[in-house]
């Protein structure tokens, strides 16, 4: 498969498991941030006049910005209320955008 079909893969795998989380994992600012999340993750889907790096940049941007793929530390507590293989598939799917954006570090 390509890297295009991966990324699309594990966008969706990702925003699957993100759908299914238990709804008790948190309350207020947590809940709330795990909403925020995955609404950035559905709008950076990649779609028919959407190229596949801008849609890498906007995943990035969102995981970055909720401390899933090595960002600027900030308040956000995405990381803890995900669990451990939601965790793990955000920081994968964080991997494969940075492949498509050409970026190593």
């Amino acid at each position: 498969m390509s890297v295009t079909g991966e990324f699309q893969r594990y966008l969706e795998a990702l925003l699957d498991r993100m759908d299914n989380l238990d709804e008790t994992t948190g309350e207020g600012a947590s809940q709330s941030c795990l909403n925020r999340l995955r609404e950035e993750l559905k709008a950076s889907r990649p779609g028919p006049t959407t190229a596949i790096s801008e849609s890498a940049r906007g995943v990035l941007e969102a995981l970055e910005k909720h401390n899933l793929a090595g960002g600027e530390a900030n308040p956000c507590t995405c990381p803890a209320h995900l669990g451990h293989e939601t965790g793990a598939s955000a920081r994968d799917l964080g991997e494969i955008s940075r492949i498509i954006l050409g970026r190593t570090a």
